[in-house]
């Protein structure tokens, strides 16, 4: 096919296009508005994706970090092992679905009993061991002839027990109660509603120091403009006037070039 004939194929389909959008007014009106609007909202789209996607990704990290803004988390926290122990040999770990600092670990020392002015007496001192395991606890009780002062410091408690008949198990005793945390077991507590609302402004304050940032970037590396790309659409809108003079055009040209 030569070109003066495509140029006649084309014609006489463009034609054939157009008078079937003459022929059928209110469904051409429907199809031309329905795109238009496709098409600014695809540039809309485009004009805020780069926003909503910054916004996306930092409400993603702050999800993966249970700071969810606007929505009450439920955060994870791990379970509590509770054990206690004594120089007698007595031991227990019991599970706790609670979290309890580990600088909440004392060690109890009671001296033997003295008698005093017709009473027994003896000291319960009681000593900070935040940085004990329970094996290390378990050696400082076992061992003999032992100042806890030197290895413990002062102790934070000293209270001065009486009894008027004296134990028949008259020594020095130590036991403890240590918190360790448990890597296996969980449990989940609704976050509080002042911590969500912290880490909703949180977000709203960087989201909206973010977005100038973006835009300036965004003007730097392309040509995008939202109102100019909607006023193009705008523009190319066919109405039923325009169609018919395009036909009337088509029309034209055709028959000069059949002639």
């Amino acid at each position: 096919m030569n070109d003066l004939n495509k140029i006649v194929h084309d014609l006489e389909k463009e034609i054939h296009k157009l008078e079937i959008k003459c022929n059928h007014p209110k469904r051409t009106k429907f199809e031309e508005d329905l795109k238009k609007h496709l098409k600014i909202s695809g540039r809309t789209l485009e004009m805020f994706a780069p926003y909503l996607l910054s916004a996306g990704i930092l409400l993603g990290i702050m999800k993966y970090t249970s700071n969810t803004p606007f929505i009450i988390d439920q955060e994870k926290h791990h379970a509590t092992d509770v054990i206690e122990m004594d120089n007698d040999g007595f031991y227990s770990k019991k599970t706790s679905y609670n979290t309890i600092d580990s600088n909440n670990n004392i060690l109890f020392y009671y001296s033997k009993w003295k008698l005093e002015n017709n009473t027994y007496v003896r000291e319960a001192k009681q000593y900070k061991i935040p940085n004990y395991t329970e094996e290390e606890v378990g050696e400082i009780m076992n061992k003999t002839d032992l100042q806890l002062e030197d290895i413990l410091g002062q102790p934070v408690s000293v209270n001065i027990e009486n009894t008027n008949h004296l134990p028949e198990d008259n020594r020095e005793f130590m036991s403890a109660l240590i918190y360790e945390e448990n890597s296996n077991e969980y449990y989940y507590v609704t976050e509080p509603k002042s911590k969500n609302d912290l880490c909703t402004t949180g977000f709203m304050a960087f989201l909206l120091f973010l977005l100038p940032v973006i835009s300036t970037i965004r003007n730097k590396k392309t040509h995008f403009s939202y109102f100019n790309s909607v006023k193009s659409i705008k523009d190319n809108y066919q109405t039923e006037e325009i169609i018919n003079r395009k036909l009337i055009l088509a029309k034209d040209n055709y028959n000069l070039l059949k002639r």
